[in-house]
């Protein structure tokens, strides 16, 4: 299949992990003692703000059956990064493939695709070390927290590891996963209340039709685009499929 106008650059970037956060109050709040804890306790580098929009649109293809060409609905995403704002990300059943940000007025002008929902991420982000970290909002969620970690010294899968760890040193010891919430009733209302709650986000690489590395910007794509669909699932009170997460309960 031939695309108009795609951008052929691909970044290629450290090896990065996305977690949805539940915290107990608002997801402000959260980020800011995050951020604290980063640069007070961890010796961190304030890096400024970071945002992205996830959009889930429609677009409409020929479905060969029979005699006669049907039309038919496919969804696809499309991201974007406030800190790459020359092209957007558009992940497909298909793939993922970069594009200039002039596609998208191209497809509202011939009305090729539809906006259906969107999600908005804005948040701060800082330096520890040879770790960025992203730490944002959900618009629409009072108390849900996006955060994504990056290892820049490295580009392969085998950073995943380190970066489960490094996501609880700065979370704290106060950090189960969801299947582990039924077995907090044990411990004090105080505790209780300090409890974070985190979610990974499985990557499914292959299912994009990415290699497992280097990691890249498309990689990143595929992993806000798969974050959106959970939480517009979620809203729609639909099962998110049962995703298990990968950061493991800290000892507490």
């Amino acid at each position: 299949t031939d695309y108009l106008f795609l951008n052929s650059r691909e970044w290629r970037m450290g090896w990065r992990a996305l977690h949805q956060i539940e915290a107990k109050g608002p997801s402000n709040e959260t980020i800011q003692k995050l951020k604290k804890r980063a640069i007070n306790e961890l010796g961190g580098t304030d890096l400024g703000s970071w945002g992205a929009i996830v959009e889930l649109r429609y677009r409409t293809v020929e479905e060969k059956g029979g005699k006669e060409s049907k039309p038919k609905s496919k969804k696809m995403y499309r991201v974007s990064f406030d800190e790459d704002p020359s092209q957007d990300m558009y992940v497909l059943d298909e793939g993922v493939i970069a594009a200039d940000v002039s596609l998208q007025k191209i497809f509202g002008e011939i009305k090729l695709t539809q906006k259906r929902k969107s999600v908005k991420f804005i948040g701060e982000k800082f330096r520890v070390g040879d770790f960025v970290f992203r730490v944002g909002a959900l618009t629409g969620r009072l108390d849900a927290v996006v955060l994504e970690v990056e290892y820049l010294c490295c580009h392969t899968v085998q950073a995943s590891e380190i970066l489960r760890e490094i996501a609880l040193i700065l979370l704290g010891p106060l950090t189960v996963p969801p299947h582990h919430q039924k077995n907090l009733s044990q411990i004090s209302e105080h505790f209780r209340k300090q409890i974070i709650t985190v979610n990974s986000v499985n990557s499914k690489f292959d299912q994009y039709k990415l290699p497992s590395t280097p990691f890249t910007s498309r990689h990143r794509a595929a992993l806000y685009a798969h974050l959106a669909e959970r939480v517009t699932l979620a809203s729609s009170g639909k099962p998110p499929g049962g995703e298990k997460t990968k950061v493991e309960a800290a000892a507490m």
